[in-house]
């Protein structure tokens, strides 16, 4: 269904106000959360234990250790948010090695990743290969952080790969642990879909002839992250990052998605894709 442009136009500026007003929101939601962790840190400089525990990690072997030592005293549940891609087959095959002594003791484990992973050479195997072993995977267009968190009572988190950034910082116990645990099931519930349903999808949209007539029935979920964000007035850096690509490949996406619309700017390409209800379907949810 089209409508006209002088809709569309409106329909932009209405969603573009909504986009302000989540975006307010998430600058409220996000302010209380970094006031609880300079709570968290100050009762971790001053000792007050029963309040909380926090732990800056700095270096790829600290961060490691760490990992290790909290996943192997699980005892219930590990739940894992992985934004990124691995970044050699060492670390897959660490990680293979882990998960399966993991689950061969009976923890349950929960992972998300991103839809990136499922455009290599190695990540679709390697997500089969972990639901194969036990593990739950979902898979979403967009992770902010990487997390760790053991029955949820220990987490790790960065605000990128851990491996690539080589900082992280151990949470135990605390309001900061128990707004992460949220944010995660929040996402697994409402932005994450089944290996299956993804990778199902996926081959879907690699069938699909690369020049197609009129408009597609409805955009890719990659697209729709790359709307959203575009949405919310990002910068291409961030954007790039909660995607999981490389700047050069989110350039290219974006001027894919611009000649599909049939546009030269990003604002027509906004007022475009809200006519055909593309933006519409961003903001669901």
């Amino acid at each position: 269904m089209t409508t006209s442009p002088e809709t569309a136009l409106v329909d932009l500026l209405e969603s573009q106000k909504r986009s302000l007003d989540r975006y307010s929101s998430e600058v409220q939601q996000t302010r209380v959360l970094f006031q609880a962790i300079a709570e968290q840190l100050s009762a971790a400089r001053t000792g007050d234990l029963n309040w909380a525990h926090a732990t800056v990690l700095s270096g790829g072997e600290e961060i490691s250790r760490a990992l290790e030592e909290a996943v192997g005293l699980a005892r219930s549940e590990v739940i894992g948010m992985h934004p990124g891609v691995p970044i050699s087959p060492e670390r897959l095959a660490e990680g293979r090695i882990r998960n399966r002594k993991l689950l061969e003791r009976g923890i349950a484990m929960r992972s998300l990743h991103l839809s990136a992973m499922l455009r290599t050479t190695f990540g679709p195997g390697h997500l089969r290969d972990l639901e194969g072993i036990g593990a739950t995977v979902r898979i979403a267009p967009v992770l902010p952080i990487r997390l760790v968190i053991t029955d949820r009572r220990v987490a790790l988190v960065s605000t990128a790969s851990m491996e690539q950034e080589r900082t992280a910082v151990r949470l135990e116990y605390g309001a900061v642990l128990e707004i992460l645990v949220g944010f995660f099931d929040h996402l697994w519930v409402h932005e994450a879909v089944p290996l299956a349903a993804a990778m199902e999808g996926t081959l879907e949209r690699e069938s699909e002839p690369e020049d197609t007539d009129g408009d597609p029935e409805r955009p890719s979920g990659r697209e729709l992250a790359l709307l959203r964000l575009m949405a919310k007035g990002l910068k291409d850096e961030a954007i790039a990052r909660d995607l999981g690509v490389s700047p050069r490949t989110l350039r290219r996406l974006i001027a894919d998605l611009m000649r599909r619309l049939d546009c030269d700017s990003r604002f027509q390409a906004g007022v475009e894709a809200m006519a055909r209800g593309w933006l519409d379907t961003a903001h669901r949810g």
